[in-house]
């Protein structure tokens, strides 16, 4: 079976549709499958794509190269914020089985597949046509495989601590702000700080941390899952 995974991500757009549909390409490798991803991207997304098979090109304006590589795909997956709607058309034509990541409704899909995974998403009264199939609400949340196996967490009645994260940046400079509410309303509280690669406010961040605060730099997955 060929699977294409189509998105993009780097310093000035964020990582998180790259670190999602990394979710997707474990659980097809789990089955005996090697999917290859095709992303709009740059330098700075390579370190999340250690033993994954992947090209780095702007398939948003080379869209020729694009839709030549993925013709004979049986599976074609695409996240993306930047596609128009004429890619999506022309992904639904060439592809048996084209797959749409989405969060908030936003084009007017064609025929495949469109996967929402958001707890809002059975809200947004996506249209009823034939030749879609939705995936809609928190149980289709892709997981990164480390993450698979992790046992129910017991709920505790008062909280002890809280982890902060804004993926791999933090653009709007967020994390600071945040620091500065919780030191003053819930000087108790301990804080776990994630920081990404592309975080260009680090200096910011340590001026406002307390004795209570953690900064936990460039987690993998496996570390995120014991914070």
């Amino acid at each position: 079976m060929k699977v294409f995974i189509i998105t993009e991500g780097g310093k000035n757009i964020g990582f998180g549709h790259i670190t999602r549909c990394l979710s997707l390409y474990q659980a097809f490798e789990e089955r005996g499958i090697k999917p290859r991803f095709i992303i709009n991207g740059d330098k700075d997304i390579e370190y999340l794509l250690k033993d994954v098979n992947y090209q780095i090109f702007n398939w948003l304006n080379e869209k020729n190269k694009l839709f030549k590589k993925i013709k004979d795909a049986d599976i074609a997956i695409i996240d993306s914020y930047l596609a128009d709607v004429s890619v999506y058309n022309t992904l639904s034509d060439l592809i048996k089985t084209p797959v749409y990541v989405d969060d908030n409704k936003r084009l007017d899909y064609p025929d495949g597949v469109v996967l929402n995974r958001n707890i809002h998403a059975e809200t947004l009264n996506y249209p009823k046509k034939n030749g879609i199939t939705y995936l809609l609400g928190p149980r289709y949340t892709p997981l990164r495989k480390e993450f698979w196996e992790v046992p129910e967490k017991k709920i505790k009645e008062n909280i002890e601590s809280i982890m902060i994260t804004f993926g791999g940046d933090d653009a709007k400079n967020m994390t600071p702000k945040i620091l500065v509410f919780l030191n003053n309303n819930y000087p108790n509280l301990i804080k776990n700080i994630i920081i990404g690669k592309a975080f260009q406010n680090i200096d910011d961040i340590k001026k406002r941390a307390d004795k209570n605060t953690n900064l936990i730099y460039y987690p993998d997955a496996e570390k995120m899952k014991e914070v």
